[in-house]
């Protein structure tokens, strides 16, 4: 994903309303579980950014992202 979309998309969502966290998916996050989904399900609202392929570039974990989370290990 590159910075100038996820920018643009994310200030104007910002724009309506405040954002507790916004979540990207990546296998270096913290490994999500029943604790966590309880934590988040008490948030207002959240953005959640899943990457593909190559997944994001660098400056939006640099400038937007608040938390990393995996959503799994591969066994």
């Amino acid at each position: 994903m590159q910075i100038q979309p996820v920018d643009a998309c994310i200030s104007a969502l910002k724009a309506e309303r405040d954002y507790d966290d916004v979540i990207f998916t990546s296998p270096d996050g913290e490994t999500f579980n029943q604790p966590m989904a309880n934590a988040l399900s008490m948030l207002e609202n959240i953005i959640i950014l899943c990457g593909h392929y190559k997944g994001i570039d660098y400056r939006i974990r640099e400038h937007f992202v608040t938390r990393e989370i995996s959503v799994g290990d591969y066994v």
